[in-house]
């Protein structure tokens, strides 16, 4: 049941990147782990020019849905600019959208590997009873790399990698900046934000074995 609501979280039903398989030309696969600090289960990814609210925001616009497991997801998406609009809670049924100007936002680079950063989402009191939702980047490029090394090697070897933190909307806090701010709430909370990564593998021959 644990497994289960795991996968569920990031987004089980979302394509990987299998051993062997070549990607089209116009693809690139996109790097990235969302850790929230919220009520927010899923975090829905749109192509940039596109709108992520009204009633058609959803599938097809959707291109993407991330969870707020922690995992580390590698998938192939078209190469192109896109940004996260979409912030649905499950259960409640809270439902936020972000503009593009108002949220992050990335490039993914035809046959590469594009690391866009960790994902942090957390609500912040805005005052008068309001809740304000940062979305921010940080910086677990070396820490990624090692991990895709060892539990999806082709992915890296066949697909080269590149860093391209995603870009933070106007007045958001920077990689540099954020990685500052969670060095200096003190070391419990700066551990409780950097837990080790894990690789999102929903199937038996998704990844090879982890080491003991």
């Amino acid at each position: 049941m644990v497994v289960a609501s795991l996968l569920a979280l990031a987004g089980c039903s979302m394509p990987g990147v299998k051993p062997g398989a070549a990607l089209p030309a116009d693809e690139g696969i996109l790097v990235t782990s969302l850790r929230c600090q919220s009520t927010i289960n899923f975090v829905n990814v749109y192509a940039s020019g596109s709108r992520s609210d009204g009633m058609f925001s959803l599938p097809p616009r959707t291109v993407r849905e991330l969870g707020c497991s922690g995992l580390v997801v590698a998938t192939p998406l078209k190469a192109g600019r896109y940004y996260l609009g979409g912030f649905i809670e499950h259960g409640y049924g809270r439902n936020v959208s972000m503009r593009e100007a108002e949220s992050l936002s990335f490039t993914i680079t035809p046959n590469a590997t594009t690391y866009i950063g960790e994902i942090l989402l957390t609500d912040t009191w805005a005052g008068a009873n309001q809740v304000a939702m940062r979305v921010l980047a940080r910086d677990r490029s070396v820490e990624t790399l090692q991990l895709l090394q060892a539990r999806q090697p082709w992915v890296v070897s066949n697909h080269p990698w590149r860093v391209a933190l995603a870009s933070p909307a106007p007045g958001m806090l920077s990689p540099q900046a954020l990685e500052d701010e969670l060095k200096a709430c003190g070391q419990a909370c700066f551990n409780q934000w950097t837990p080790p990564l894990k690789m999102l593998c929903p199937t038996a021959d998704a990844c090879t074995p982890a080491a003991e």
